[in-house]
């Protein structure tokens, strides 16, 4: 895999990469990360291309599922810490 740039934005890293036929396009905010894999064809052979492609509603999207993702992943988390401290089997000291 082939990396062909980054895409500016103000929340996200945005990485373009290129492997064979097939660019990617990476959308990260240090936790969660996603990632589209797109086949080139004659609308999408480049970084230009890629960047036409980065609407500002499907950025607002992206940006909204990444925020929802990482909001469960915490409460998931907690809800793990809370199990395990419940199941704990050793007297609490105070």
């Amino acid at each position: 895999m082939r990396w062909i740039g980054d895409i500016d934005h103000k929340y996200l890293k945005i990485a373009a990469f290129q492997m064979g036929t097939r660019l990617s396009l990476q959308f990260s905010n240090g936790e969660i990360e996603y990632v589209f894999k797109l086949r080139d064809n004659e609308n999408l052979r480049n970084l230009s291309d890629l960047k036409a492609l980065l609407t500002s509603d499907f950025l607002v999207e992206i940006e909204d599922s990444i925020e929802k993702m990482q909001s469960k992943l915490i409460d998931n988390l907690r809800e793990m810490n809370r199990k395990n401290e419940a199941d704990d089997d050793f007297p609490s000291i105070i």
